[in-house]
Formats: structure tokens, sequence, C-alpha cells
């Protein structure tokens, strides 16, 4: 700080550095080489600097909190991460309004953070914030938007996660427009959705339409990466695995009505 402004004072750096700008810098610093303890002191440091200048209610704390937050979730103090959350998310309403892009960003890491918890309790709330903040997105936004696709990406792989596989298979199909116009119709991020979709209609029992969504996704990924590729070798695997349980079950049901059939005749 004293280089630094004795370097203004000539003249030579025109360039404003305050000592929060450098606690900040320290605190990030400090974070990448995970040193919690020492990154959350200057984290709070700085904040009650900028309250102290500015206020509670200003836009400088929201990426405080959230990095503060990184840091409780890292410690798995995950009641003090979402605190941390609400009050960002708390100050985005108040300034940008429920729905804007910050607020959209702020509610979908609130959505995670409930999430990390696994706690009961906190299930209905993350999936009401995943819910706010992909709404966000997409009327402020768009629902092309790589912001709003990466969040009902996360928001898909929560519901697998609580074994939500209708609604997951629901959001997936209702995004893969979006994400067609958005990456184009032979691209990873399509690929990946037919894939994830196919995976869905295999767990559920739905061979033929699980074997229609994974015969796109492979047709993608040998035009993208060739057959050879792991990614390609693991959706025919896949693949095989729920042709062999189509086969199995519609011989299975062929014997069963046969020998309906045979009851039928004997009688």
């Amino acid at each position: 700080m004293e280089e630094l402004k004795e370097l203004h004072k000539g003249g030579v750096c025109g360039l404003q550095i305050s000592e929060k700008d450098l606690t900040i810098a320290l605190g990030r610093a400090s974070l990448a080489i995970q040193r919690l303890n020492l990154a959350l002191v200057y984290f709070e440091k700085a904040i009650n600097s900028i309250i102290a200048a500015k206020g509670a209610r200003t836009s400088d704390l929201v990426p405080l909190y959230t990095e503060v937050a990184q840091i409780e979730q890292l410690r798995r103090n995950h009641h003090q991460a979402i605190q941390y959350l609400q009050q960002a998310y708390s100050i985005c309403v108040s300034l940008f309004t429920e729905v804007s892009p910050q607020t959209a960003e702020a509610s979908a890491l609130l959505a995670k953070a409930y999430a990390m918890s696994g706690e009961a309790q906190h299930i209905d709330v993350a999936e009401i914030y995943f819910i706010k903040s992909i709404s966000a997105y997409q009327t402020t936004l768009g629902p092309e938007n790589c912001e709003t696709l990466m969040t009902i990406g996360e928001f898909y792989k929560w519901l697998i996660h609580n074994g939500e596989k209708e609604e997951a298979h629901r959001l997936l199909k209702a995004s893969l427009k979006s994400r067609i116009i958005s990456y184009g119709n032979y691209s990873e991020k399509v690929a990946e959705t037919f894939y994830n979709m196919g995976r869905i209609c295999f767990a559920k029992g739905d061979f033929r339409q699980a074997i229609q969504l994974l015969r796109k996704c492979l047709m993608i990924q040998i035009l993208l990466y060739g057959s050879e590729h792991s990614k390609s070798r693991d959706t025919k695997n896949i693949l095989t695995l729920v042709q062999r349980a189509s086969n199995s079950s519609s011989r299975w049901k062929r014997e069963g009505r046969r020998d309906s059939k045979c009851k039928v005749t004997e009688a």
C-alpha cells in the first residue's frame, strides 16, 4: 500500500487501489491455496470495511458473501453458508428485483447450498430456488442462454440424485429445443441430453424410447469423436444392454401370452 501511494503521488500510477482491494485479493489468494481460516479473516475484514463505507445493502457485498459461503461449504458449515447466501440473495432482490440475472445467480447458489446440506428439510427449499433461478434466467436472458441451460443441468442432476426421474426427464425434454438452438443439432451438449434422457427411460423400463434416444446420442458422438472414442463406446455398451433387456422383455411377454392361450385351450 505504501509503495502504491508513493507511485500515485508521483503521477506514475493512475490506478486507484485501496486497502480493501488488497484485503480481498489476499482472501482470494488464501482461498486458492486452501488456507480457509485465513481467507475467512480477510473476507470478513473486507465485508466490515464495505459496510462501514457504503452500508449493508450495497452490491459490493454480494461477491464477498458468495466467496465466504464457498469457504463455509469447504469447512462443511452448511448452515453458515446458507446464511451468507441468503444475505446475498436479499441484496439482489432489493437492488435488482426478483426477476434479474443477478437474483437468478443468487437463487442458483442458494439452491445448490441447500442441496449440499443433505438435510431432508432442505429438499423442498432447494427445488424452490432452482425453479426461481431458471425462471428468472429464462425471463431475462432467454431459454437458450448458457446460464439458463447450466442451471437446468444442475437441477437435473439434483432431481436424479433424489430419485425424481419423471421430473428430470420432463425438464430435459423441455430444454432440448433450447439446447439445439444454442449449441447446434450435432453438439456435445445435445448428445449429452439424449444420453441422459435415454438413461432415464432405461431406468423406467421404457426400452423403446431409450433405444431411440441412445441411437441419436451415438450418431452425434460418432460424428464428433469417431466410433472408437470412450464416450461413443460407453453409449454403445448402454445401448446393447437396453436392446438385450428389450428383447428379454418381449420374449417374456410372448411366452406369457402363449401360456395363457394354452390354459384357455386346456380348459
